[in-house]
């Protein structure tokens, strides 16, 4: 109980010094000398007189956090070492044979995070009917990679090298879809959290925490990339999983538990309660940012998760066909079919 307080303690404090940092612009100098000193004069002062107490501990890791973002960045950022793959995937998926533009452009953008194919009325049509997060490359993409991996990996057994193999092969899949796309902030943060996730699944003797991880990610994130808070894809993404962390659950203990089987009723009530835990945390920020709030985010994301993660799967069958020089019209008509009900559905909702 002390250590999961520890950790929390020392996230919110952390992000709370970068926070400020960044309200106040500092800068490497002198903004970053004045940090270091003043985190200095704390860290020997509590080493000298031990106090008791959390306030002072709380004010050294939040003078860190500020010296951390006034610091100033790392001196370069590494080239993405898999820009090649990256360009073959958009030029595989240009190539597939869907019958409908909208079909392989939309793929591109859910895959990949391309959306220069997507004309801007298919955009408006999203954005409008709050749906927008589906074609931004985020933490839900790198889910849904996670998931069919995980599943995949499932082949391996679950004996104890087995389970340490999965580990490896979902971390090392799901990290080589992070770097190839760019590591956005989103996509960078569900990739700590699928690695925290499967180091948890690794000690089984530990309980997992979800606030425990969502506090470790953050920190770990921050440290890598403090500027990062600046941007409003690290924002929303933190705000929707902090619901997802503490109201998702509450919501999802609603709906009276059915042992066994696929449930349709329970499917649609976890979209339901998913949608509401993240709109809670982030519909503030919308509204200060854009000065808007999409009425009708229950109905669209009620419709356009599932259809989303069918036209993905449907796009990696596509690709798996074509890279093995198998015969396929299913995928690629299905795949069409879902594409024109998931645009046909967005520009209705916008409409209303």
């Amino acid at each position: 109980m002390v250590e999961a307080r520890g950790i929390e303690g020392i996230s919110f404090s952390f992000t709370a010094g970068v926070a400020a940092a960044a309200v106040l612009d500092f800068g490497p100098e002198p903004g970053g000398s004045v940090c270091l000193a003043l985190a200095c004069a704390v860290a020997g002062t509590l080493a000298i007189l031990k106090p008791r107490g959390i306030l002072p501990y709380f004010g050294l890791f939040f003078i860190l956090g500020a010296f951390c973002l006034s610091a100033g960045e790392l001196p370069h950022k590494v080239s993405n070492p898999f820009s090649a793959q990256f360009q073959g995937l958009c030029r595989r998926i240009d190539g597939l044979p869907f019958a409908s533009p909208l079909t392989g452009s939309l793929s591109k953008a859910l895959l990949c995070g391309d959306r220069t194919g997507l004309d801007s009325g298919v955009k408006e049509a999203f954005r409008n009917s709050g749906a927008s997060h589906i074609l931004a490359l985020s933490g839900m993409h790198l889910g849904l990679i996670y998931a069919l991996v995980s599943a995949l990996s499932r082949a391996l057994g679950n004996s104890v090298r087995a389970r340490r193999a999965r580990a490896a092969a979902n971390v090392t899949a799901c990290g080589w879809y992070t770097v190839m796309t760019g590591a956005g902030p989103s996509v960078l943060r569900a990739f700590i959290f699928i690695c925290l996730n499967e180091i948890s699944r690794l000690c089984p003797g530990r309980r997992r925490s979800p606030a425990k991880i969502y506090c470790t990610a953050l920190l770990v994130q921050l440290c890598i990339e403090p500027s990062g808070i600046r941007t409003l894809s690290f924002q929303l993404s933190y705000l929707a999983m902090c619901g997802i962390t503490l109201v998702f659950p509450v919501l999802q203990n609603w709906y009276p538990a059915r042992k066994g089987g696929f449930s349709l009723t329970g499917r649609i009530w976890t979209c339901i309660a998913m949608s509401v835990s993240c709109q809670l945390f982030t519909a503030p920020l919308v509204w200060l940012k854009f000065r808007t709030f999409p009425g009708y985010f229950l109905l669209s994301n009620l419709i356009a998760l599932p259809l989303t993660e069918g036209l993905m799967g449907c796009s990696l069958a596509c690709l798996a066909a074509d890279a093995l020089g198998l015969p396929s019209a299913l995928f690629p008509k299905l795949a069409d079919r879902l594409c024109g009900f998931l645009a046909f559905s967005m520009e209705t909702i916008s409409s209303m």
